[in-house]
């Protein structure tokens, strides 16, 4: 039996039964029966925790190398087990929940407009090592590449934003990650200082119920979450130290954090969060 050791909120602690959804290196997606918990991802220990990952020594086991697509799982009493590998069972009950940031004690206006202009500074200079550029000259740049839809008013008219649901490549299309990107940031923004309206969130997930068939059951899982206020640890460690942090160097190893998720995936959440903020900082952000 293999021992998770780190698990996120979305976690299950009822029964279910499953299957897996998509296999890769390291990680495993499962679908369960529940409708309350329809996803959960098994991760590596390597990769960022996300809100219903499950972190486990995945390239280590080679009993992982085995799992198929569709293979039968059910999950009871916190332990997780694999019909077609009776020699496979993760136990959960000892995993702890991953560390979020601490409640802020106050906002400084010039320091958040200060870590705002420095965080894209920073960004442009991974971006274009990244891509191997060296014209990305502004976030603006990154989007136009990207081909991600920009030209609305996220004050007015935020539903506007699902319109790049499923565009670009690959488990998560650029235009996902952006819209995470984004909403991390007003997420934050509504929980610490409620001055960004409910009726936010509500219109985005009113606009994305027709747009789910064009993009991946993957990304389809990440966006959901999202949009009800959950997101990988990386990018709410971001998005806490631009509003907090005193510190260059701290801004800039949560920006590499969120940098390394997934191939440009990573890039295309920094340019949400660089939008949104641009966006609102004259507005919501004091």
């Amino acid at each position: 039996m293999l021992f998770a050791s780190e698990k996120g909120d979305l976690c299950p602690e009822q029964a279910f039964d499953g299957f897996i959804h998509s296999v890769f290196n390291k990680a495993i997606n499962i679908l369960s029966n529940d409708p309350a918990v329809s996803w959960v991802s098994l991760l590596d220990t390597s990769l960022p925790n996300t809100p219903c990952g499950v972190k486990v020594d995945i390239i280590n086991e080679p009993e992982f190398r085995q799992c198929k697509v569709n293979d039968r799982v059910y999950f009871r009493g916190g332990i997780l087990r694999f019909a077609e590998q009776p020699l496979l069972s993760i136990d959960t009950r000892m995993a702890v929940y991953w560390k979020k940031p601490p409640k802020p004690k106050e906002f400084q206006k010039s320091r958040v407009l200060k870590n705002i202009s420095y965080a894209e500074i920073y960004f442009l200079i991974q971006a274009n090592k990244v891509l191997n550029s060296k014209n990305i000259k502004n976030y603006i740049d990154y989007l136009n590449l990207q081909d991600i839809y920009f030209r609305f008013n996220l004050l007015y008219e935020p539903e506007k934003i699902v319109k790049n649901i499923g565009k670009g490549q690959g488990l998560t299309p650029s235009g996902d990650d952006f819209i995470c990107g984004v909403l991390a940031l007003l997420t934050y923004l509504h929980k610490e200082t409620e001055c960004i309206d409910e009726s936010f969130f509500t219109k985005v997930n009113k606009a994305c119920q027709s747009k789910w068939k064009t993009t991946t059951e993957v990304s389809k899982n990440y966006l959901q979450q999202a949009v009800e206020g959950y997101f990988s640890q990386p990018v709410i460690w971001l998005i806490y130290d631009i509003f907090n942090s005193e510190s260059n160097d701290e801004l800039e190893k949560s920006i590499s954090n969120v940098l390394e998720i997934g191939s440009s995936s990573g890039c295309d959440i920094v340019s949400g969060i660089l939008f949104g903020a641009n966006q609102l900082k004259n507005n919501y952000i004091y």
